[in-house]
C-alpha cells in the first residue's frame, strides 16, 4: 500500500475518542499531519500536545462550529483536498462504551451476536479509516464501511429471509 502523503493534513472528527485518537496516532506514526477536532478541550490540548497536532474545539453536530473549523485549517495550510466517507463501527471496545464492555455478561451477550464472537478495538477502525484517506482510494468516495465484526451483514440476510 502507497502510504499517505506527510504533506497531507487529515482532519479528525471525535479525535480524543477511543477510535478517532487510535486514527490519530497511526497517522502521526507514519508522518501525517493531523488536525483533532473534538468537544472537551482538555482532553484535545493534551493529546494534540502529545501529538503534535493542531487543534479545535468544536461539536461536530454544530455547522456554524464546522465551518468555522474548515475556515481555519484552509488559512492555516492553504486549500483542503480530500474525499468524504464514513465508517459505521459495531461495538467498540472505548470509553465511551466502557458500561457495556465492562460488564461481563453483557460483553459475552455481545461479543455472541457477531459472527467473528468478540468486539471490535479502536485500532481496528483507525485501520479501515486509514484504508479510506491511502492514495490509493482516491476513486472511493461518498462511502460508508461496516466495521462491525460482519453484524450488520448478518442483521440483513435475517432480515430478508423472514
Amino acid at each position: 500500500m502507497e502510504t499517505l502523503s506527510p504533506m497531507a493534513t487529515i482532519v479528525i472528527f471525535g479525535g480524543t475518542g477511543g477510535i478517532g485518537s487510535a486514527l490519530a496516532r497511526q497517522l502521526t506514526a507514519v508522518g501525517c499531519r493531523i488536525a483533532l477536532v473534538a468537544r472537551d478541550e482538555g482532553r484535545l490540548e493534551l493529546l494534540g500536545r502529545k501529538l503534535g497536532a493542531d487543534v479545535y474545539c468544536a461539536n461536530a453536530a454544530d455547522s456554524t462550529a464546522v465551518e468555522r473549523c474548515f475556515a481555519e485549517l484552509t488559512q492555516k495550510h492553504g486549500k483542503l483536498d480530500g474525499v468524504v466517507n464514513c465508517v459505521a463501527p459495531g461495538l467498540t471496545r472505548t470509553p465511551l462504551t466502557a458500561s457495556l464492555t465492562q460488564n461481563e455478561l453483557t460483553l459475552k451477550a455481545s461479543a455472541a451476536l457477531h459472527p467473528l464472537g468478540r468486539i471490535g478495538e479502536p485500532e481496528e477502525v483507525a485501520s479501515a479509516i486509514r484504508w479510506f484517506l491511502s492514495p490509493e482510494q482516491s476513486w472511493v468516495t461518498g462511502q460508508v464501511l461496516a466495521v462491525d465484526g460482519g453484524l450488520s451483514s448478518l442483521q440483513s440476510r435475517m432480515s430478508s429471509n423472514p
